[in-house]
């Protein structure tokens, strides 16, 4: 993690480097006086382009090799911008997709009737569990998290052939998961890396989202309650809060293991940098510890 944080910065230093050489290049190669450097630096750079200038020998050679350095900078800087651009208009295409797949799984969930609740109320509560979804990505840094997470955790619990209420109970459940998080600050959604006092209040969103999910009528309240609290779960007991292992676990709390986890590798993190889908599912793979590999299989095949 350390190596990549000091990846990140020195990629963001080049860059800031490139700009001063071509700024101190054009001073050099141009007399350009209206710069960001301070006065005695200026004035070396003058007085070192005032000596060449006096120079035959060489002074074609020299003008000739500013020219170079300063078209391979801008070459360097031009390319830089571009990769932001392509990086930013792929993400804004790949949200919109999501969106698109998330209203149609909406769409869905709104036709199923769930024992004990009028479609109307069924439909209230969808719209107020969406608002929480959405208001947790924009506190959490995640954009568009609830449009990658909830139609995956919908589609894998159709491929596992459960019943049309409970596929709809489980999709009401991934809009709440991480609902915990709104009770926390901020501002530790913004740091790279957390210490160990930090990671330790990180993980008490999972006990933290009884005010968040009150609302909830009974017929919702478990299957909810159950993916806030036990969806950072391990297969061999290693997670968190109560070390349960295998099918100790419920369903929908593995489900959620599997789509969250997915969704946050295949999208850009302050923590890590965006894999590919294939790479991602390859990772989860490689975890059978962590995840339930039959449905890691089943994801496999959705996405």
């Amino acid at each position: 993690m350390k190596w990549k944080t000091a990846w990140k910065k020195l990629h963001k230093k080049g860059l800031i480097f490139a700009l001063l050489i071509l700024n101190a290049a054009t001073i050099f190669a141009f007399g350009v006086k209206d710069s960001a450097f301070d006065d005695d630096f200026k004035s070396t750079l003058f007085t070192l382009r005032d000596l060449f200038s006096q120079q035959d020998d060489g002074a074609q050679d020299l003008d000739a090799l500013i020219g170079i350095s300063i078209s391979g900078i801008l070459i360097i800087i031009l390319a830089f911008l571009a990769e932001r651009l392509i990086v930013r208009l792929y993400w804004k295409h790949s949200i919109k997709n999501q969106r698109s797949t998330f209203e149609l799984v909406e769409a869905r969930v709104k036709e199923i009737e769930i024992p004990g609740l009028s479609k109307e109320d069924s439909e209230k509560i969808l719209e107020e569990c969406k608002d929480i979804s959405i208001h947790t990505d924009f506190h959490t840094m995640r954009p568009a998290n609830t449009y990658f997470v909830s139609p995956l955790v919908y589609r894998i619990s159709e491929s596992l052939d459960c019943s049309p209420e409970e596929c709809a109970k489980n999709f009401f459940a991934a809009l709440l998961y991480d609902s915990g998080f709104l009770e926390m600050e901020p501002e530790l959604f913004r740091m790279e890396i957390l210490n160990r006092k930090e990671k330790k209040i990180f993980r008490k969103h999972v006990i933290m989202f009884e005010d968040e999910i009150a609302f909830l009528p009974k017929e919702l309240y478990v299957t909810c309650r159950n993916a806030c609290y036990l969806h950072h779960e391990n297969m061999d007991g290693s997670g968190y809060p109560e070390n349960l292992k295998d099918e100790q676990i419920p369903l929908i709390a593995r489900i959620i293991r599997v789509a969250d986890s997915y969704t946050s590798l295949i999208t850009k993190r302050t923590y890590h940098k965006r894999l590919t889908p294939r790479q991602a599912v390859q990772d989860l793979k490689r975890k059978s510890k962590i995840y339930d590999q039959k449905l890691v299989d089943i994801l496999q095949s959705i996405v």
